[in-house]
C-alpha cells in the first residue's frame, strides 16, 4: 500500500503581495524590526539586559533575489514617505544600521547607559509609542512578509495560522517574562503582542497554497524548532 504524500503549505503570492502593500502604507519606524529581534533574543537568552543580537535571522528575513545591484534587502517599511518603491531597497550592511551606536533618539529605549541592548518593563509600550506612533498595527502584513519563505503545515488555511506561525517566530507565543520561556506550538499570545498588534482586519483572500517540489529547498520549515528558534 503506497503511503499518500503529505503536502505543506506556503503562503500565496497573492497574500505576500498584499502584505508588502499594506506594509508601506502606515508610519512603521525602520527600527522596529530590530526591536521585534532584540525581543525576541531577550526571550530566548532568558534576560531582556545586554542582549546579543544575531543580525543575520534579520539578514534572511529581508533578503530578496532580483533586487537593484549591491541591494539584497527589501525592509517594506518607513517612517518618511518614499518617492518610489526602489527606496525600500537596502545595501547589504544591515548589522551597521542597526547597531547600538547606529539607532536614532527615536531607539534610545532599546539601550542601557552602556550602550548596551537592554529592556525595560514597558518597553512594548515604548517600541509603540517610538516605532509606531501609539497605533498598533495589523499583525496578517508583518507574518505575510516576513513568512514569506516558510513552509507551514498541510492543515493550515487561514490567516489565524499565519498570525499563529509569525507569534511563534519571533516568541509572541508566551509570556515574556526572562524565567518563563515560550514553549513552541501554542497559539496563545502574549500582552506585547496585543500592545502592539491587532487582529480581526485581515482581507478575504486564499493565504496558503500547496507547496511545490521545486520550493522545499527555499523554504523553511515551521515545525523545525531548531531553525525557527535556533
Amino acid at each position: 500500500m503506497t503511503t499518500p504524500t503529505i503536502t505543506r503549505k506556503v503562503l500565496t503570492i497573492d497574500a505576500v503581495r498584499h502584505s508588502i502593500k499594506n506594509l508601506q502604507k502606515p508610519y512603521i519606524h525602520e527600527q522596529f524590526l530590530a526591536y521585534l529581534h532584540i525581543r525576541k533574543r531577550g526571550i530566548e537568552q532568558g534576560s531582556m539586559t545586554q542582549i546579543d543580537p544575531k543580525w543575520s535571522e534579520i539578514d534572511q528575513l529581508l533578503r530578496v533575489e532580483g533586487g537593484p545591484p549591491n541591494k539584497p534587502f527589501y525592509r517594506p517599511i518607513s517612517s518618511r514617505k518614499k518617492k518610489s518603491a526602489a527606496g525600500y531597497w537596502l545595501n547589504p550592511n544591515i548589522p551597521g544600521s542597526y547597531a547600538a551606536s547606529s539607532l536614532r533618539h527615536t531607539s534610545q529605549f532599546m539601550l542601557d547607559s552602556n550602550n548596551e541592548f537592554t529592556l525595560l518593563a514597558d518597553h512594548a509600550e515604548q517600541a509603540l509609542k517610538a516605532h509606531l506612533r501609539n497605533t498598533p498595527q495589523p499583525a496578517w502584513m508583518f507574518a505575510g512578509y516576513l513568512l514569506r519563505n516558510y513552509s507551514f503545515p498541510p492543515s493550515s488555511a487561514t490567516v489565524e495560522d499565519l498570525i499563529d506561525g509569525f507569534c511563534t517566530l519571533f516568541r509572541f507565543d508566551a509570556s515574556n517574562a526572562p524565567n518563563n520561556k515560550p514553549s513552541a506550538g501554542t497559539s496563545q499570545r502574549d500582552a506585547d503582542f496585543s500592545t502592539l498588534f491587532t487582529v480581526g482586519d485581515e482581507p478575504d483572500i486564499q493565504w496558503f497554497e500547496p507547496l511545490a517540489a521545486a520550493q522545499e529547498q527555499t523554504h523553511v520549515n515551521m515545525n523545525k524548532k531548531d531553525r525557527v528558534h535556533d
